[in-house]
């Protein structure tokens, strides 16, 4: 099969892909299809999601990781290093003690993220997907 016919078949393939998926109980998944973010565009969220979350947590909950846990995220960081490299997003600023802000994550964004990506509306759909709700819920309200 040709490079172009393998093409159109892709192409037919999301079309028919984004009729049958229930954007209601998917609406992240939809923003990934119609905005066409790739797979390391999203590894680089989910881990820009994943250090906002722990920050918040760290501000609000004192109880101390242990080894098991100090481990993984090491290695959760060492992977966040190297998609972060990929688009120079500062690993420094992203893993910095402060409270994640919504202006902070709409900037993350438009680093890598196709311009047609509304950083709010990219926020809800994680919401309504009930990815990282909590974090969700203060960047929403940090944005008012």
């Amino acid at each position: 099969m040709s490079i172009e016919k393998e093409i159109q078949m892709l192409k037919y393939n999301i079309k028919i892909l984004t009729m049958i998926i229930n954007s209601d109980r998917y609406p992240f998944f939809m923003q990934i299809l119609d905005h066409q973010i790739t797979e390391d565009e999203t590894r680089v969220l989910i881990a820009i999601l994943r250090a906002m979350n722990s920050r918040l947590k760290n501000k609000v909950s004192t109880e101390p990781y242990d080894e098991i846990s100090i481990n993984f995220i090491k290695i959760q960081k060492d992977d966040a290093k190297k998609l972060f490299s990929l688009y120079q997003i500062p690993f420094t600023a992203v893993y910095s003690d402060s409270i994640p802000r919504y202006n902070e994550f709409a900037s993350y964004c438009s680093q890598f993220l196709p311009s047609s990506v509304n950083p709010k509306y990219l926020i809800l759909s994680l919401k309504m997907q009930s990815i990282y709700v909590e974090l969700c819920n203060h960047l929403l309200a940090d944005m008012k």
